[in-house]
């Protein structure tokens, strides 16, 4: 039987993304020992995002900008690569927290290739780390301080 969006194995550094409505969103879950588990979002960053999205097939041929930039243009006009999201925008997680803290400049192709912290004493569930890989969008909009 043939199974649609099947979810990856896991195998030791593969990624998916859990909770959200799209194949291009939702929280971050790492396969380490066999087992998948969440990235608490301290210090997490479009840079980190800009990783997850290149790993899980939205890269630049994809429409995903290379080292990601979030410029606002004066015409209203945004043009974005991939999103950070904190505090367990898309729930929280069940599994073990793997890592703490990613610090990727956005130009790696794997998220291993990052540096990152494994000390996950003080992090829970309600700090899970989310993406959005949005690809190269352009949005219309007034111009104003709010965030997507």
């Amino acid at each position: 039987m043939c199974r649609l969006n099947a979810e990856p194995p896991c195998t030791s550094g593969a990624v998916r993304l859990a909770g959200g409505t799209r194949p291009s969103e939702g929280r971050v879950e790492i396969c380490q020992n066999n087992i998948f588990g969440t990235i608490c979002d301290e210090e997490w960053s479009n840079e980190d995002a800009q990783v997850i999205c290149r790993q899980l097939g939205f890269n630049d041929g994809d429409g995903m900008e290379q080292g990601l930039k979030l410029s606002f243009h004066s015409n209203g006009f945004v043009h974005i690569g991939a999103v950070a999201v904190p505090s367990a925008f898309f729930g929280r997680g069940q599994q073990h927290i793997h890592f703490n803290s990613f610090g990727c400049s956005g130009n790696e192709l794997r998220w291993s290739a990052c540096t990152f912290s494994t000390y996950t004493r003080f992090c829970g569930h309600a700090s899970d780390a989310s993406v959005l890989c949005l690809g190269k969008i352009v949005l219309l909009a007034e111009k104003s301080s709010s965030y997507i």
